[in-house]
């Protein structure tokens, strides 16, 4: 999945998290290391969930790949993205187990 902020997509390709102009296509930044992860956004925050099960908050900025937090949340394959409800975010892993981590 991809998110569209203020003319600025942000998206996986392949094992590569990337920052890319909408109306030009030019790529702003790209981020390794987080595999074929997914991603969803919340309050100019990027809400990563690595291919690992890492969670990572960033800053949704096309200038550069800043990272507010990280936390290993689950083990496994996790390619489902992060949903986010009531001050909640909620991640899964391929094997079905789900977790519920509250930041308000």
């Amino acid at each position: 999945a991809c998110v569209l902020i203020d003319g600025s997509l942000y998206g996986f390709d392949e094992g590569t998290l990337k920052c890319i102009d909408w109306a030009t296509g030019a790529v702003k930044w790209d981020k390794g290391g987080l595999g074929k992860g997914s991603l969803a956004a919340c309050n100019g925050k990027l809400v990563i969930l690595s291919e690992r099960g890492e969670l990572v908050i960033a800053e949704a900025s096309p200038s550069a790949f800043t990272e507010v937090s990280r936390a290993q949340v689950l083990s496994g394959k996790c390619w489902t993205s992060p949903a986010i409800a009531d001050g909640r975010i909620y991640c899964r892993n391929a094997k079905g187990d789900l977790v519920c981590l509250a930041v308000k």
